[in-house]
């Protein structure tokens, strides 16, 4: 169900309504959805690898999170059958 964000410190008239699927996770939620360590979410960034970030703030000092629409789409794209 669509709910209503604010940024923080922005009016009331300032709020945004966003799917759930579009809400931004912060690395240690993302890792429970994927399950996978935050440290691994953390590797795979680096290496330019795993599922889509938005990254918010000056480049070193920036946070990184994920939707997690991209979270369940990685997840669907590491999907392998195996078998005859």
């Amino acid at each position: 169900m669509p709910r209503s964000i604010r940024a923080p410190g922005a009016a009331p008239a300032a709020a945004v309504v966003v799917a759930d699927d579009d809400v931004l996770l912060t690395r240690n939620d993302a890792a429970r959805v994927v399950g996978l360590a935050p440290a691994t979410l953390r590797d795979m960034a680096c290496r330019r690898e795993g599922p889509v970030f938005v990254k918010r703030g000056a480049s070193r000092q920036g946070r990184c999170y994920y939707r997690r629409s991209d979270l369940l789409r990685w997840l669907a794209s590491c999907t392998r059958v195996v078998g005859n």
